[in-house]
């Protein structure tokens, strides 16, 4: 199994008021649109003074053909996460407020299923596969990938109100 990393651990970063929970499903329901298949491979919550800290790992898989599977990984990092209460259009409404840092990775898993590395000569034929046979269309899937990654980013910071850069 190979990896062909496309970024690696970029950041996103926002203290201020969201609805984690909001966000959560907004992310979730992407992943599903994209077909993706989704994991929560790490959840952990600390109290501390100044509220919740929380610590999750997420992995989103998503086969793309015999040889090749798609991952974009989420790394959420939340400080000083609290309840508030906000008012919108008059009415008060339950939120959260909290420092949000999120480390993104997406990369292409060649090889997923590990069968051309169960024999030697499949084994040494892949280099050549890869580097020469399929080179145009591994950078095609790097392209939709690529797309895919940035869709996946633009979507928290919308959500975020960050501003695209």
């Amino acid at each position: 199994m190979q990896k062909d990393v496309l970024f690696d651990r970029l950041k996103i970063k926002q203290a201020g008021v969201f609805n984690f929970d909001e966000l959560y499903k907004a992310l979730f329901r992407w992943f599903e649109a994209y077909g993706y298949e989704f994991h929560e491979d790490e959840y952990k919550e600390i109290q501390t003074e100044k509220g919740k800290q929380l610590e999750i790992l997420w992995t989103a898989e998503r086969i793309f053909d015999a040889y090749v599977k798609f991952v974009i990984e989420t790394n959420f990092f939340i400080t000083s996460f609290v309840e508030v209460e906000v008012e919108q259009q008059g009415i008060k409404v339950k939120t959260n407020k909290a420092t949000i840092e999120m480390r993104l990775s997406a990369y292409l898993v060649k090889d997923y299923k590990g069968e051309w590395e169960k024999n030697n000569f499949l084994k040494n034929l892949r280099i050549i596969w890869d580097k020469i046979l399929f080179r145009k269309r591994m950078e095609q899937y790097e392209d939709v990938l690529y797309e895919e990654a940035n869709n996946y980013m633009d979507e928290i910071k919308a959500f975020l109100n960050l501003y695209h850069f």
